[in-house]
């Protein structure tokens, strides 16, 4: 196997920038020159293998590897706050409750506000009727 990878890293580093018919070529030279050290029914299907593989999308090996690519990259930066320290869980207050809290706030804020108007409507009013007797 180990002989085998070596085979197929050898000639996709020499098929590098070549066309398809150098690179049988090197295939063929490859075969020959591995022909003692891999037995040759292995060798046969290992150059089969490669011939419906690495020769029928060799363009693209060749883009792949070949081509300078323009590099297109986003880069975000998030600054996270951990807390310094953690309440415990049993402090916490229930979804449902905190939803509660919260609606009885803004009621509560509504009617200060309410108020506020009212108190500002009746000066109003007095300083007009005020204003009408003088």
């Amino acid at each position: 196997v180990a002989v085998a990878a070596g085979f197929s890293h050898e000639l996709l580093c020499e098929t590098k920038g070549k066309t398809i018919q150098e690179a049988i070529g090197k295939l063929w030279d490859k075969c020959e020159k591995y022909q003692n050290k891999l037995n040759s029914n292995y060798l046969q299907h290992l150059s089969n293998y490669l011939l419906v593989t690495f020769f029928k999308h060799y363009h693209l090996y060749q883009f792949v590897l070949c081509e300078v690519r323009e590099v297109d990259q986003t880069i975000h930066e998030l600054e996270v706050h951990v807390p310094q320290e953690v309440p415990p869980l049993k402090n916490g207050t229930d979804v449902e409750l905190w939803n509660y809290q919260q609606q009885l706030a803004k009621l509560n804020e509504a009617e200060a506000q309410l108020r506020n108007d009212m108190s500002i409507f009746r000066e109003a009013r007095l300083l007009k009727n005020e204003h009408e007797m003088n």
